[in-house]
This record gives C-alpha cells, structure tokens and sequence, in this order.
C-alpha cells in the first residue's frame, strides 16, 4: 500500500525502470466518488495516476504539469486567506473528466469550494453531460 508522495514517486519510477534519482513530484488526491485516493506522479515526458496499491491507473505522455495551480493560488482564486483547508480531490464533473486534472477542494469552516487547474472556482462538482 502507497502511503505517501515519496512512496508513489519511487513506485512510478520502478515501474517505469527510471532511475531512482530521476527527478519528478508526486500529488495525492482524494476521490469523492467513493474509489480510495491516488497519487498523480510527474516524470520527465510522462504522468501516470497510481492507485493506493500501486497499479498504475492511467497514464500519459506529457510537457507539462497535471497540477499548475497551487494550493495558495487556489485559495487566493476562491478569495479564501491562508489558514483554510487545500487538498486535491477528483470525481468526474464539468470541472474535471480527468484523473489526470484533480481539482483543489478549498474549505473554510462548513463551506468548501472547488478551484480547477484553469483557475475557475466552482461551488459544486456536478456531473458532466451528455455529449460535447
């Protein structure tokens, strides 16, 4: 079981058969559809989604980062000030369609806001349409 961002960056380095000095970042992020939480791992040209076990659950070529947006970035977008809640979390919505594109989930007290990537402050995560 993966328990933390160092964990899963290592593993995604395994299982890729990098290096273990090979550089990259790792993100864990909550799932609010019921699935148990996952780790977004950053390599050179590449980001793969690991789940809590360790299989990779999906995964990309890529130039940049699945998580350009910081959690004080997201806070200031939701004009909440440092001392509130961040964290990652994701279920499929008009914010997200992703597991690669986790959304931050800002909380202050009772009320939680949810900033994508883009910067766009959402206050619900409804599920996506039909169709595009």
């Amino acid at each position: 079981m993966i328990e933390t961002t160092a964990e899963a960056l290592s593993r995604a380095r395994r299982s890729l058969g990098l290096p273990e000095e090979t550089e990259g970042a790792a993100h864990r992020v909550r799932r609010l559809d019921g699935g148990e939480i996952y780790f977004i791992v950053e390599l050179p040209g590449r980001v793969l989604c690991l789940g809590a076990d360790g299989t990779v659950l999906s995964s990309a070529e890529t130039s940049g980062t699945p998580v350009p947006l910081s959690a004080e970035a997201a806070r200031d977008r939701a004009g909440f000030g440092p001392e509130t809640g961040a964290e990652l979390v994701w279920r499929s919505s008009r914010a997200s369609r992703s597991m690669l594109d986790p959304v931050w989930a800002i909380s202050r007290g009772t009320t939680t806001v949810y900033v994508d990537q883009r910067g766009i402050v959402w206050n619900t995560l409804a599920a996506h349409g039909r169709g595009g």
